[in-house]
């Protein structure tokens, strides 16, 4: 197999201020990823840093995945039954749309050295960093930061049934953490009507972006 190159460029940081990095700080190579999950990349070389409460995050553009051909599978249990919402295109949005139980299993795979998938705690700091309260909120007077400073997108969700829904008007990206109480949904960071961290069903398609 052939390891898996990302490249990271320019930081921007809160103060919208941009430093740059070496070629050989710029490279990192994630391990080699299991066959069908085809080539991992970012959807862009920019990265975000962004510092507050005593915290800085450097994060990621989305991630992509070119090529693949599996499919993991989440049993949705008697109301909804089994789908498969994994690597799915947005077309018009960055990055591809994982199932949470994908993000799960792949996750040592959809990083490079050094990155790694966001914890629920994570989305809470970015959520207060970015002027939240670090629990989902509507209306979310700071979602616009989201959007700015963070770099995110309003790309919706794939939905159980593989209807896309939200495309414009929310940013929804998964975490590695389960939402506690429950198998069935995973926490992720979102944004639109409110913004901060939350849970969805785990077999809906989100995107992901790598934090350090």
């Amino acid at each position: 197999m052939m390891k898996k190159t990302f490249f990271l460029t320019a930081a921007v940081v809160l103060t919208v201020v941009f430093a740059g990095c070496s070629k050989k700080d710029a490279e990192a190579e994630a391990p080699d990823a299991p066959d069908g999950l085809g080539k991992i990349s970012f959807a862009t070389t920019k990265t975000w840093k962004i510092s507050g409460n005593g915290v800085t995050q450097t994060w990621s553009d989305a991630v992509v995945a070119t090529g693949a051909n599996g499919k993991t599978i989440f049993d949705g249990g008697p109301d909804f039954g089994p789908f498969k919402a994994d690597w799915r295109n947005n077309p018009g949005y960055k990055g591809s749309l994982f199932s949470w139980e994908a993000v799960n299993k792949y996750q040592d795979y959809l990083c490079p050295k050094g990155w790694r998938v966001p914890t629920k705690n994570d989305a809470i700091n970015l959520d207060k960093i970015l002027g939240g309260t670090g629990s989902y909120q509507s209306p979310a007077a700071h979602r616009d930061n989201y959007l700015s400073e963070w770099g995110g997108e309003l790309n919706g969700r794939c939905m159980g049934n593989g209807a896309m829904s939200g495309t414009g008007e929310s940013g929804l990206y998964w975490t590695q953490s389960t939402a506690s109480g429950t198998e069935r949904s995973g926490d992720d960071i979102g944004f639109g009507s409110g913004a901060g961290p939350g849970a969805l069903h785990k077999y809906s398609g989100l995107a992901v972006r790598c934090v350090k």
